[in-house]
């Protein structure tokens, strides 16, 4: 420790004031000592209550920041699971749509049960037009299939894809479509989760 500088030259250590009523030396050096103790307890108290403080900010910021990568982490799966969700219907409804294709490229007689099914939900007798494409119509007229379509104006629709059919009655439209059927199937699998 510095010392003081007196007049005479001479140099004392310093001595911190002393508390009133302790003049002899034993007296002031433990006063010293006590002060040093409970300034060193202070010390250590502040200390430890500024560095518990700092320690719980830190640890809150950190659960903080936890929780939020944990809601982008599930946020993040949701959308992730939802996409494979679609991609897997389209990719199952593509397979069908290309197996059905298939065999009605073979010549499975996939548009007469098609036609049949669909005039016996609605009733003949009540349908004005049946939309065929135009190779259906040549098959179904091979197979003498047209015959049970007597009196019904059959129309060659170059929108219509192979194996489907779209029937006009007087009150309604029936689509009986593959696409149209796929559509229905993949909005009917999206609603069900």
């Amino acid at each position: 420790m510095p010392g003081k500088v007196l007049e005479r030259g001479e140099v004392r250590p310093y001595r911190p004031p002393v508390k009133p009523g302790c003049e002899d030396e034993e007296d002031r050096r433990q006063s010293i000592e006590q002060a040093m103790r409970e300034g060193y307890q202070e010390g250590l108290r502040r200390g430890t209550a500024e560095a518990h403080e700092k320690l719980q900010a830190e640890r809150r910021a950190g659960a903080e920041q936890i929780a939020r990568a944990l809601e982008e982490i599930a946020t993040l799966r949701r959308n992730v699971l939802e996409s494979l969700r679609r991609e897997t219907v389209d990719l199952a409804l593509t397979a069908a749509a290309r197996l059905v294709r298939a065999r009605i490229d073979q010549g499975d007689a996939v548009i007469q049960r098609v036609v049949s099914e669909t005039l016996e939900k609605i009733g003949a007798g009540t349908v004005c037009e049946v939309h065929l494409h135009p190779a259906d119509i040549e098959l179904m007229r091979s197979d003498d299939l047209l015959a049970k379509l007597a009196g019904i104006e059959v129309v060659a629709d170059d929108g219509i894809a192979r194996g489907g059919v779209l029937i006009e009655t007087a009150e309604e439209e029936v689509d009986a479509r593959l696409e149209t059927a796929l559509l229905v199937l993949r909005e009917s699998l999206l609603e069900e989760s």
